[in-house]
């Protein structure tokens, strides 16, 4: 995660199950992360995969 993490140039996205980020990884780097994240930008920090696939999300250097 470390190394992902200097990595990042445009931005990240984080592919994971919303509720597994809050419950069981909630004190991981990640599940912290995804908390800052949605205390920032609300229910705006997570989209659904048909939102994706459909291309109707602004991804990071897509």
């Amino acid at each position: 995660m470390n190394v992902m993490l200097t990595r990042c140039r445009r931005g990240m996205v984080v592919v994971s199950s919303k509720s597994f980020l809050q419950r069981i990884a909630q004190k991981t780097l990640v599940g912290q992360l995804a908390a800052y994240w949605t205390a920032q930008e609300g229910v705006n920090a997570w989209v659904n995969t048909q939102d994706v696939m459909n291309s109707r999300v602004d991804l990071p250097g897509a």
